[in-house]
């Protein structure tokens, strides 16, 4: 009799111990990051936080039975099943990884992506098409030059259109050179080793979020601080560094931004490094582009970000929500807002100085989100205002004329 009752007060002790462990345990996804909930699927809140605070109160509630109730062949077949699903886990997670590295990757539409040295596969001139003897423009820029509307046309099209039936030609061909993710350091690289050679009369120059983002060196695109050569900015490459994966390693890293999330700490940057290596990189494409005698267009580039962002539009910044944010550190929209003023200015200066064309975009396109989807991707109704302004300066400055088609 008094072992049953020393036994029955051992187990009550340890349901008390579990308790406290599995009430630790569920406290812990009650303690949420208000930035990192807002930015989070349902279904990911589903898994790594509603399931935990639903699944926790009932597992407890299973071994309150188990401990208290159950049969010993109960728990012992239980206790079985348990270790015999590890074991599976276990067993099964390292296969699930040879299998994901080994065919998740389709070489033909992913692995070719990627270039050595500019992280993107650069865009080339179509060389079976370009015709030396046309009027050539080449665009050069991040998605916001390449990126099409929903017909799959982008501005540098649409602007080859307008040209074309406007000047009743088909002698003019504008070429999209632009590359997600791609600075000026990017494309200066590839304008110096692909493009340049290739006879062209106009060079368009697109630039400013992807060398701003740069300077947020906290984001988990960088490794280390802020370099002027862009080397401590990965970008796309970024999880060409991850460490293998492991199931513990698996596991934490699915609950562990959910878990006791320490608030984020908001970043207000005032100082952009970024802005000098941005300058030095325009500067350098235009004095390569003159040296081949190529007429240079610097362009503002539209931007949704203004004082009074709306809680709307702030939900659809994702780069500042998904890309200026680090382990538990975030850019405040004030710092994207000023910083992309300070970036755009500055390209209303450089052509002021280098004495090259300006088409001042970002005053062209209303800062709503008629016009964009995110800070600086534009709906179909931005593409026809972008491609009108363009071909309005390119007139006006006698870049192209319905003469002499520029030439």
């Amino acid at each position: 009799m008094e072992k049953t009752i020393l036994i029955r007060l051992f187990k009550v002790i340890l349901l008390v111990l579990l308790g406290i462990g599995i009430g630790y345990v569920f406290a812990g996804f009650l303690q949420q990051d208000d930035v990192v909930m807002n930015q989070t699927r349902f279904i990911y809140k589903l898994m790594f936080i509603y399931g935990p605070l639903i699944a926790l109160p009932i597992i407890y509630a299973f071994l309150i039975y188990a401990f208290l109730f159950a049969s010993k062949e109960f728990i012992k077949s239980t206790l079985f099943t348990g270790i015999v699903l590890v074991l599976i886990l276990m067993v099964l997670f390292p296969v699930y990884e040879l299998v994901k590295n080994t065919f998740g990757v389709k070489e033909d539409k992913y692995a070719k992506r990627f270039h050595p040295y500019l992280q993107l596969m650069p865009p080339q001139v179509d060389a079976q098409n370009y015709q030396s003897s046309n009027y050539n423009i080449f665009c050069l820029g991040g998605s916001t030059t390449q990126y099409t509307n929903s017909e799959g046309m982008g501005w540098p099209a649409m602007l080859e259109q307008s040209l074309r039936v406007g000047l009743k030609t088909d002698s003019i061909d504008v070429y999209n050179l632009g590359m997600q993710w791609y600075t000026t350091q990017h494309s200066l690289i590839n304008y110096e080793v692909n493009i340049k050679h290739y006879r062209h009369d106009v060079l368009i120059v697109m630039h400013a979020i992807n060398d701003l983002l740069h300077n947020a060196d906290f984001s988990s695109f960088s490794k280390g601080a802020f370099r002027e050569d862009y080397g401590h900015f990965y970008g796309p490459v970024k999880n060409a560094f991850k460490k293998p994966g492991s199931l513990v390693r698996s596991i934490a890293g699915s609950f562990g931004q959910y878990w006791y999330a320490e608030p984020t700490v908001f970043v207000d940057q005032k100082e952009y490094p970024g802005l000098e290596s941005f300058e030095r990189n325009l500067i350098s494409l235009i004095e390569v582009a003159n040296l081949k005698g190529v007429k240079v267009v610097l362009m503002s580039q539209p931007n949704i970000l203004h004082a009074d962002l709306s809680d709307e539009i702030k939900s659809k910044c994702q780069m500042i929500n998904s890309e200026a944010v680090g382990s538990g550190k975030k850019w405040t929209y004030e710092s994207g807002i000023t910083g992309m003023e300070k970036y755009n200015q500055l390209v209303r200066t450089l052509a002021n100085e280098q004495k090259v064309v300006l088409v001042d975009l970002e005053s062209v396109v209303p800062k709503t989100l008629e016009y964009f989807t995110d800070e600086v991707h534009y709906t179909d109704a931005a593409y026809p205002l972008i491609k009108a302004e363009i071909a309005r300066v390119l007139m006006e400055e006698k870049l192209i004329n319905s003469t002499n088609n520029g030439k």
